[in-house]
């Protein structure tokens, strides 16, 4: 472990050490700021706005409004989200799908015309109207564990994993839970909780507005956007979990770690756990600005006990990717360059992917000064994943911070993005680069 007087306790760092909690857009803006000790106790603490604008929600949206002329497939229960499986194309839960999150119709129509992305509570909300519609009960179950598998069912905490429960019978212990997002035969044991569809409506807003949150062209959404889905399931640790990532995007830190208490104290499973640590991390930082004279000590304190809630995870769930990738985020904000890299080698390792950690890395290698292994480790996030201009949009940060030429980056970010994001990619590029992008 570093010293502490060897640390550096300001904001941007420790916004590096949440970095894998944060969506890279908010982090990107957070990080971009500069914020001096000297005025960091005013975003500590919630605005007055902020508690003014918890006022009587607005009603939640209705995602399951479904005319009876829709087509659905039919069957039996098993053979309907196979069907629903089948028309699925798999993606790795790692970041927000780039579009708005589904009604049920759209969802219906969508997998009619062929294989498609789709988030799990849309899969889920689709087999289930499906089997309503045949005569057998069903509800949505949202699972954050499939115990055989070391890994939570929803790594980032905050997109959810929701699958069929099915009732056989009028005896409600007795459900049957089916799988459609990710076609799993056996769910015996599974960790789930069985929604109303009052609380999926809420899940359904909650991820929407995570979407636009995570959307580089899309407007930054408020905190008080997610307020009707907060009050229609105040249980839902994955609400909290949206709700403490848009208090840090607003600076709101102290609501932030509440909310991320909050979450966890809903249910301590393991993406809560790591969102713990990160508020560890920030009560660290809190301490350390705050009592500069005598946090010294509870601000190691603190951060010793994220690094130990991290590590745990990572020895109770060892295939669970992102646990490797926060204890490399709690690692890099202690200065513990070596220790950073060797987790992230390891969430590599898991994932079996480059995508998924290619920020965190692009930091460690910032911090080292040595920003083309930055770019070099990013372009193999970008291969593996030609298609994703978001990743180009953020590739194109780095080119330009590297001191490297960033049109080619950007223009390729504005060809692949869908024609109604490309005009807001350029706007971005035009605005990084002081003039449209050209081509070299």
């Amino acid at each position: 472990m570093a010293n502490t007087s060897n640390k550096t306790w300001l904001w941007v760092l420790v916004l590096v050490g949440v970095a894998g909690y944060l969506g890279w857009r908010t982090y990107s803006t957070l990080a971009s700021e500069s914020v001096s000790e000297n005025d960091a106790d005013e975003p500590l603490v919630a605005s007055a706005a902020v508690e003014d604008s918890r006022a009587q929600p607005e009603p939640v949206p209705d995602y399951w409004d479904t005319p009876e002329e829709t087509p659905l497939w039919t069957g039996r229960p098993d053979a309907i989200v196979n069907q629903v499986h089948a028309a699925l194309k798999s993606w790795p839960l790692d970041k927000p799908l780039p579009r708005e999150v589904w009604p049920l119709t759209t969802t219906a129509a969508q997998l009619r015309q062929g294989p498609v992305e789709a988030y799990p509570l849309e899969a889920a909300m689709l087999a289930t109207a499906a089997i309503r519609r045949g005569g057998t009960r069903a509800n949505i179950a949202e699972v954050w564990e499939y115990p055989t598998e070391g890994s939570p069912a929803d790594p980032l905490g905050r997109i959810g994993y929701y699958a069929v429960a099915v009732f056989d019978s009028d005896d409600l212990e007795a459900a049957r839970l089916l799988d459609p997002w990710g076609g799993r035969a056996d769910a015996a044991g599974a960790s789930y909780r069985v929604l109303t569809d009052d609380a999926v409506n809420a899940a359904a807003m909650g991820l929407s507005v995570y979407q636009a949150s995570e959307d580089p062209v899309a407007e930054q959404p408020a905190t008080t956007d997610l307020k009707p889905a907060l009050a229609a399931d105040p249980e839902s640790p994955v609400l909290a979990a949206q709700h403490a990532a848009l208090l840090l995007a607003e600076r709101e830190i102290d609501a932030a770690i509440a909310a991320m208490d909050e979450a966890y104290a809903l249910r301590a499973d393991p993406a809560r756990r790591l969102l713990l640590a990160n508020a560890d991390l920030l009560r660290a930082l809190k301490e350390r600005v705050r009592n500069r004279e005598t946090g010294a000590e509870e601000a190691e304190a603190l951060f010793d006990r994220a690094l130990s809630t991290a590590s745990s995870v990572t020895q109770s769930h060892p295939r669970y990717w992102r646990a490797y990738e926060v204890l490399a985020n709690i690692h890099m904000t202690g200065l513990e360059l070596d220790e950073a890299e060797a987790a992230l080698a390891r969430a590599d390792e898991v994932a079996g992917d480059a995508a998924g950690t290619a920020s965190t890395w692009t930091s460690l290698y910032l911090r080292r000064r040595e920003p083309q292994r930055a770019v070099e480790r990013f372009l193999r996030a970008v291969e593996e994943r030609p298609d994703d201009w978001r990743l180009r949009i953020e590739l194109a940060g780095l080119l330009q911070r590297a001191g490297q030429p960033s049109d080619p980056a950007w223009l390729e970010a504005i060809a692949r993005a869908p024609a109604d994001k490309k005009e807001g990619v350029r706007e971005l590029a035009t605005n990084a680069l002081g003039r449209e992008p050209r081509q070299p």
